[in-house]
């Protein structure tokens, strides 16, 4: 059930979720995506995308499948 709940959620909440229970800030991630701590807030607030090459770093960062955050 858990599952299908996450499944239901935008991506931008769903990176939300995976950066906080990883337990690293926003400037963390962004490092580890080689982008800025502005296009992390960004894309958390769900104000821009990330490309295709972001989405695949943050996939990485989480050990997730990219089709798991993204709608491609």
């Amino acid at each position: 059930m858990w599952n299908e709940l996450i499944n239901e959620l935008p991506y931008h909440k769903k990176i939300k979720i995976l950066r906080i229970v990883k337990g690293i800030s926003q400037q963390e991630a962004a490092k580890a995506c080689c982008t800025t701590q502005k296009n992390w807030w960004s894309w958390e607030a769900g104000k821009s995308y990330p490309r295709k090459v972001s989405q695949r770093a943050i996939a990485n960062l989480f050990g997730v499948h990219e089709e798991d955050i993204f709608e491609n």
